[in-house]
Parts: C-alpha cells; sequence; structure tokens
C-alpha cells in the first residue's frame, strides 16, 4: 500500500493532462474514435498498476470490465463498471481500495464480486446484470478465469430465455422513447437515452451479440446484418453522437448528456461548427444532429425488424403492415406515383409500411424533385390529404423517408431547424406535424361540453376540400421561418406558389394563403388583446370576414398551440378562444352576442341563489354579470360560501387535474390593490400565470389568480395575514422582494434569464382601444414580475382596467389596459417615455 496517495496524485495529474490533449481532438470528427478509445486504454493501465501495487493476487482473480467501459467506448464522465472474479479469495478490501481511488480521480463506478455460478444464477433473475454481461471484457488476472466465464455466458447466460431478453430489450427503447417524446426533434436532446441516441445502437448490439454473437457492428456487417449503406450511416451516427457527448461531459466536467439551449452555441464550435451566411453555428449542429439521430433509428428500427421478422424475396401485404415491392424503379414515374399510393392506402386502412418499404420507398422517391409539378401525382396527394380518417401516421412516413421535403422543398428548408427559444419544444418540422395529428385527435375526442367537443364536431363535417386546406396549412403553417423574421408573411408567399404546383383552383388557394398568413392572428389577439372590447372583435372581423374562415382558422389555431408544448393551450385560453368565437359566430349570425351573456349570467345568478338560499342573495347581487360568466355555477357557489360563511379574505383551491392553485381574494378596492397582492404572493414564492380582476358594486373586489407553486402547496391565511400587514405598513414588500431576485436561480436558470433579458421590450398602443391606452411588456418570466410592473403603474397614478398574463417559454407576455388618474387614455409622448423607461428599469 506504499506509495498509494503519491500514486493517485500522479494519476490525477495524468488525467488532467489526458482530458486536455482528448479535449482538443474531439473537434476532428475522424479523430472522435480514437478519444474513447484512449481514456479506455489510460483507465486499463492505470487499474492495472493500481491492482500490481495493492498486491491484488494476479492469478486468484479476474478483473471483468462490463458496460460502456466494457466496449471500449468511454466518454469523459462515464461511469467506470468492473466485475470481479474470485478464485476463493475475498476481495472485501481490495473493492473498498478500488472505490476509494477511482473516485479520487473523479469517476463514479460499481465493483461486483460475483462467482461464476453466482453469475449464472444472477444473470437468469436481473436483466440489467445479464445485460452488463453481455458488453464484458477482460483487463487483468487469471484469464483462464475470464475465459470460464466468458464460456458460461455463450452456453448458459446468453441462450438462457433469449426470446424474453430479446423483448425486454425492445420494450425498454420502447420505454426510452415514450419518455423522450418518440421523435427525435425535440429542442434539447439527450444524446445518450433519447430517440435515435446512442442507447438505440447499444439494443442493436445487445439483441445482435445474443442472437448471433457478433462483438460489434463491423461484425454486423460482415455476416450481412448490415448493408454497407446502413453500416455507414450507423458508423456516422455514432461518431457525431460520441463527439456530441463528449463535448458536453468536457464542457461540463461532469456527466451531462443534455445538450440544453443556452449550451448549444458553445458545443457547436466546440465541434467545429462555424456561423455561415444562412445558418448560425448552432443551427448548423442541430440540423447535423436531427440528420444523424434520425439516420441512426431508421437504421436500428430496420435491422430489428429484420432480425424479428422473417423475410420473403418478395413484398407482400400483411395483416397490419404493406410492404413495397423490391424491384420498384426510381427512375420510372409509374413506380414513384405507386409508392405514394401505397400511402394512401395506408392511411385509409390504418396500416404502416414496414421498415424495408420506408426504405425502399426514400430510394423510389430520390427523382421525385422532376415530377412534382404532376398532375397524377398532386391528385393522389390531394385524395389522401382529403380522407375522413386520420392520416398522421402515413404522413410522419411519408416525411420519413423525404417524400414531403422533396416534393415540397420549401418544408425540405425547415426540416431539423430548431429555435433558439424555450417556448418551441421541437423543431419546425417536427411541430408542423404534431400539428397535424393533433387535428387528426379530434376524430375520437369525446369530452361534452367543452370548447374542443365543438372543435371536434367542425373538424368531422367539414367538406373535403376544406379538410385537405387546413391539413396542408397545418403542416406548412411555419415554413416561412426559414427567414427568422414575419414568418407568417413570408410563409403565405411560399404557399401561394405551392398552391400553383399543386394545381389548386383560386378557391382553395385563396384559403390555403390565408391561414398561413393568418395562423397566429387568434393566439396573439387573446393573449395581448381584450377579448370583451368591441372594437377588438370589429378589427378581428374585418379579417375573418366569414364563418368557414373562422371555423378553418380555429381549427388551426388549437392544432398549432398544441403543439408547441405541453403548457400552451390552457383552460383559460381555450375559455378566450371561445368568447372570441362565439362573438364572431353571433355577429355572422346578427344576434347579439352581448345579450347571451347578460341572459346567461342572469340565468346563473338565479340558479346559484336557488342552491344557496336567501341570506346569500345579497351578497349574490354584488357580483358583476361577467364573473358568472366566466367561471361556472358550482364554482362560484363554493366561492360564495367561503365569502359569506368565513372572515377570511384569502382562500386557496387546488386543481388536482391542472396541478395548479386558483388563489381568490376578496378586498376592499383600494388604489393599488392588486400591486400589493402580486407582491404578497411574490414574497411567498407563488408565481402567477393568469389572473382576472372583478369589481363588485359593494366597494370590494374578486382577483382570482392561477398560480404555479414549489411544493405544490399554497398557505391562504398566510397571505391573507401578510396582505394585512402590508396594507398596514407593518411589511416591507420591497425589501422583501430586493431579497428574492434571483435566489432560487440555478446555473442553467440563470443562463436562461440572461437570454431573456436581451429581448425585454416595451410597446404602448392607444389604437386598440378606444377607452384604454393598451401597454405591452415582454420581459423573463419570473416570480415579482407583475409587481415590479404594477409598482410602476402605482407611482404613475395609473389605474388598471383589465391585464393579461402570458408566457412564452421562459418569457413573459403582459398586457395591461390602463387609463390615468382622470380616467382618461394616454397621449402624452412625454409622459408615455417615463412610463416606459420606468418599466425598463425595474424589468432588467
Amino acid at each position: 500500500m506504499d506509495g498509494l496517495e503519491d500514486f493517485k496524485e500522479r494519476a490525477l495529474k495524468e488525467k488532467k493532462a489526458l482530458f486536455d490533449e482528448l479535449k482538443e481532438l474531439n473537434s476532428i470528427r475522424r479523430k472522435v474514435r480514437y478519444v474513447v478509445k484512449t481514456h479506455t486504454r489510460w483507465v486499463d493501465n492505470t487499474l492495472i498498476e493500481l491492482f500490481l501495487r495493492i498486491r491484488l493476487p494476479k492469478e486468484k482473480v479476474s478483473v471483468v470490465a462490463v458496460g460502456g467501459y466494457g466496449r471500449r467506448q468511454l466518454n469523459p464522465h462515464s461511469d467506470i463498471d468492473l466485475m470481479l472474479i474470485p478464485d476463493k479469495i475475498g476481495l472485501d478490501d481490495v473493492v473498498r481500495g478500488i472505490y476509494d481511488f477511482l473516485y479520487g480521480l473523479g469517476y463514479e463506478c460499481s465493483v461486483a464480486v460475483r462467482g461464476i455460478d453466482e453469475c449464472i444464477e444472477y444473470a437468469q433473475k436481473d436483466d440489467t446484470i445479464k445485460t452488463s454481461f453481455v458488453d464484458s471484457r477482460f483487463i487483468w488476472g487469471n484469464v483462464n478465469l475470464y475465459h470460464n466465464f466468458e464460456k458460461t455466458l455463450k452456453e448458459k447466460i446468453l441462450p438462457y430465455n433469449v426470446e424474453d431478453f430479446i423483448q425486454a430489450k425492445i420494450e425498454y427503447l420502447k420505454q426510452l422513447h415514450s419518455k423522450y417524446g418518440n421523435t427525435v426533434f425535440v429542442l434539447e436532446p439527450n444524446v445518450k437515452e433519447g430517440v435515435g441516441s446512442l442507447r438505440d445502437y447499444h439494443v442493436l448490439l445487445w439483441i445482435s451479440k445474443a442472437l448471433f454473437g457478433v462483438k460489434n457492428a463491423i461484425e454486423m456487417q460482415r455476416i450481412g446484418l448490415l448493408s454497407s449503406e446502413d453500416y455507414s450511416k450507423l458508423r456516422d451516427a455514432l461518431y457525431f453522437l460520441w463527439q456530441m457527448r463528449n463535448a458536453l461531459h468536457f464542457n461540463a466536467n461532469k456527466k451531462n448528456d443534455v445538450l440544453f439551449l443556452d449550451l448549444r452555441r458553445k458545443i457547436a464550435l466546440n465541434m467545429g461548427f462555424n456561423d455561415s451566411t444562412r445558418f448560425s453555428a448552432e443551427d448548423r449542429l442541430m440540423r447535423r444532429y436531427y440528420y444523424n439521430a434520425k439516420n441512426l433509428s431508421r437504421v436500428v428500427d430496420h435491422t430489428l425488424e429484420g432480425f424479428l421478422k422473417k423475410s420473403s424475396p418478395t413484398f407482400v401485404f400483411l395483416d397490419d403492415r404493406i410492404k413495397i415491392n423490391e424491384k420498384l424503379d426510381a427512375e420510372r414515374f409509374d413506380d414513384v406515383s405507386c409508392v405514394l399510393e401505397a400511402f394512401y392506402y395506408s392511411a385509409l386502412y390504418g396500416l404502416t409500411l414496414t421498415a424495408k418499404s420506408l426504405a425502399k420507398a426514400k430510394e423510389t422517391f430520390s427523382n421525385l424533385s422532376k415530377h412534382k409539378s404532376d398532375y397524377l401525382l398532386a391528385f393522389l396527394f390531394r385524395q389522401l390529404f382529403s380522407l375522413n380518417k386520420d392520416i398522421s401516421q402515413a404522413v410522419r412516413q411519408m416525411h420519413e423517408v423525404a417524400f414531403l421535403d422533396r416534393y415540397i422543398p420549401e418544408f425540405g428548408n425547415v426540416c431539423c431547424l430548431s429555435e433558439n427559444s424555450l417556448y418551441h419544444k421541437y423543431t419546425v418540422d417536427e411541430h408542423s406535424i404534431q400539428s397535424l395529428a393533433n387535428l387528426e385527435e379530434l376524430f375520437s375526442y369525446d369530452v361534452p361540453r367543452t370548447f374542443v367537443m365543438r372543435l371536434s364536431y367542425i373538424w368531422k363535417n367539414l367538406s373535403p376540400h376544406d379538410r385537405f386546406v387546413l391539413r396542408l396549412a397545418a403542416l406548412l403553417h411555419d415554413i416561412g421561418k426559414i427567414e427568422k423574421s414575419k414568418h407568417e408573411i413570408v410563409g403565405a408567399k411560399l404557399v401561394s406558389t405551392i398552391a400553383d404546383r399543386l394545381h389548386l383552383g383560386p378557391y382553395l388557394k385563396e384559403k390555403l394563403v390565408f391561414l398561413v398568413r393568418h395562423h397566429l392572428l387568434i393566439s396573439r389577439i387573446i393573449s395581448t388583446l381584450d377579448v370583451d372590447d368591441p372594437k377588438t372583435i370589429e378589427d378581428f372581423l374585418k379579417i375573418v370576414d366569414k364563418k368557414d374562415k373562422l371555423n378553418l382558422l380555429v381549427l388551426l389555431t388549437y392544432a398549432d398551440m398544441k403543439a408547441v408544448n405541453d403548457n400552451v393551450w390552457t383552460g383559460w385560453k381555450e375559455s378566450l378562444i371561445e368568447t372570441l368565437y362565439l362573438k364572431a359566430t353571433y355577429t355572422f349570425e346578427n344576434r347579439d352576442y352581448d345579450e347571451f351573456l347578460k341572459i346567461n349570467a342572469k340565468a346563473s345568478r338565479e340558479k346559484i341563489k336557488a342552491m344557496l338560499g336567501k341570506c346569500y342573495h345579497e351578497l349574490i347581487d354584488t357580483f358583476p354579470d361577467n364573473i358568472f360568466n366566466d367561471i361556472d355555477d358550482s364554482t362560484m357557489v363554493k366561492y360564495i360560501k367561503d365569502i359569506k360563511d368565513t372572515s377570511k379574505s384569502v382562500f386557496a383551491y387546488k386543481d388536482d387535474k391542472t396541478s395548479t392553485v386558483k388563489i381568490v381574494v376578496y378586498y376592499k378596492n383600494i388604489f393599488g390593490i392588486f400591486n400589493k397582492i402580486s407582491g404578497v404572493l411574490a414574497c411567498q414564492d407563488i408565481n402567477i400565470i393568469t389572473a382576472k380582476s372583478y369589481n363588485l358594486n359593494n366597494s370590494m373586489i374578486v382577483d382570482v389568480f392561477n398560480v404555479n407553486l414549489k411544493d405544490g402547496s399554497v398557505d391562504a391565511d398566510s397571505i391573507q395575514k401578510m396582505l394585512h400587514e402590508v396594507l398596514n405598513n407593518e411589511f416591507d414588500l420591497d425589501r422583501c422582494m430586493d431579497s428574492k431576485r434571483n435566489k432560487f436561480l440555478s446555473r442553467l436558470e440563470r443562463a436562461k434569464l440572461e437570454m431573456s433579458l436581451q429581448q425585454v421590450d416595451v410597446k404602448v398602443d392607444n389604437s386598440v382601444s378606444d377607452l384604454y391606452t393598451v401597454i405591452r411588456i415582454y420581459a423573463p418570466d419570473r416570480v415579482g414580475l407583475v409587481y415590479y410592473i404594477t409598482k410602476v403603474f402605482a407611482e404613475f397614478k395609473l389605474q388598471v382596467g383589465m391585464f393579461i398574463l402570458d408566457t412564452k417559454g421562459n418569457m413573459a407576455v403582459d398586457t395591461f389596459y390602463v387609463v390615468s388618474e382622470g380616467f382618461k387614455k394616454i397621449y402624452s409622448p412625454k409622459l408615455l417615455e417615463l412610463i416606459k423607461s420606468k418599466l425598463y428599469e425595474v424589468l432588467a
């Protein structure tokens, strides 16, 4: 044991020097394999020297590497997994020594001690242990012990329940893919476990070893399990993913397998990508990542399918899949149209094409660009997109084989294009296909008495022409993002050209251009304007001037918003869109929507009175009509009972379905009260998602806040107590808020905040409302934001008539309808500049 500490210090210095060298080499793609192999070899040699120094008897033990270390694919901060096979000796002290040594070098490790019989027993009980044995490699010690283990592995461990093992690995891969969204096109990909990641290759390798005894992809090619083309794609993808994982580890100086948004540029530059005239270095990195991940995923699917199903020399139609004849020729137009026809039938009957058929389809479509204006292809394409069936699966496979990219090159331009924003979860092409899938889900939507149920009814009853144009709009609505700004205007110009190429008549062309040009209209209105303002509806109907356009646009808005990320389509936004839709519909039908709301509120008021009894009538009559239209009757009963039956002013209601909490405040309507309440919530680490205020005719207000909490619980009594102290000048909100600034931000959150600060903006608009000046604020979303904004309004004696709180990723887009102290709009340029200047000051 003499000199062990000195050895550890030397090894640490060697490791640092090695990592400095490997970090430089990792920027060169062809050196990536050398990087992981060299790291593995250094660990081997270091461990062997350790065993010699601690005098581990070589003839009494065999040291075996397992896992990624066993595959000789050791990334900078990968775990080191070892198995010691002893020959009748105790190894407890040795195991502790290895742990301590490797931990001292900065490695996570596992060291297992198992005899040959134990290996058999554990492998039969635990699929994970059996998998680790598949990747085993001899390092040092008694080689005969290892040969005995290797023989046991081949004869007793791998053959045992091999079908169950393979099925378990496939199920494991499916679960991983489901966890990461079943697509390679995610905003922040996991290069080890996501779809098309290194783990896909590992599963393929484990199954190949169990079935055929091969050691790596090269051997798979040699015995015909991989074609030369597939091997080339697999090798290129592996080199790229190894390089990216190395870069992520080197950058973090620890294990990190996720390419977070704020790391993109640094990793891109580390991997040798540079800015071009059209794309940034990070854009080029992400495109290359998606290309390689997609190729790896396709090769793995194709190869596993070949393992698990017997192939016949000719293709046939199966019960659940379609196989395309392998003799099809890309040079023959008839064969190209036949493949598109196969996709039509796959959509019609709900079948998928086999992996081999997809490969053949991709080959057949290689010359598609020269046929993209053909009438027959346009007819088949329109027939497919007009079907009264769910076509999303067929369209996704058409994208996989590059049909969409080649048939509509403008769509191909946004393939694998990601946005430098946390708002969008997917790449542009994946987002578009997700939008289409959201429309298809309306075929089976069956939740009654919801606005989405109304959308489902509209969708199911569209004419084939309108169904076609809406699907095409969903697919193409974001193609203008290739230009980075005003993408809806750019997209409208592009789809006009596409419509001509697809031989659409003027009626369909006009609708397609309209939908792409205005696909953001509804979401922008509900996020920034008061849908109850008559001017909002008046301006909306100048653009959406027909009922059929309204139906198509609201369906596209639903599909688009749901495809952005998991938090964009909310119950609150759904209700705003429903209000906008109904107001527009009533106008088209020459009916008075406001009169309908008045009648509806009166009916709700009378119903609630009957449910609660006379002692509640006086309180019920103080509530304005709009609260009865915004909040359902059962919830209003709960609010009114709590307000009447208790002396409390603050109530909290948890929504288990949405994991949010609704905080209701019933208080005296005094100037600046909303600012005080928002500050109290921020001081208690409560983040406001949405809020709405109602003025009662008894000089009271009801403010309803939808909030997010760190721990999922809220103490209404504590909020009420702090609010009382604030209003009595017993609690300093400003001091509390200063102590909260950035307190809970992680490194990643701070980086995202810094990115968001560059986008801070304040816009003032006096044209969107006849009564109010509208101030719209773009700023990083954080606890306390509303407090700082409304504090500025209070300083300038501004009254807030209405407000809309919205978020887009890590950015808040908050809109306030304000008037001056004399209840007039603000026109003074000097005063407006002062307000904006003060807002910029608090937002930064």
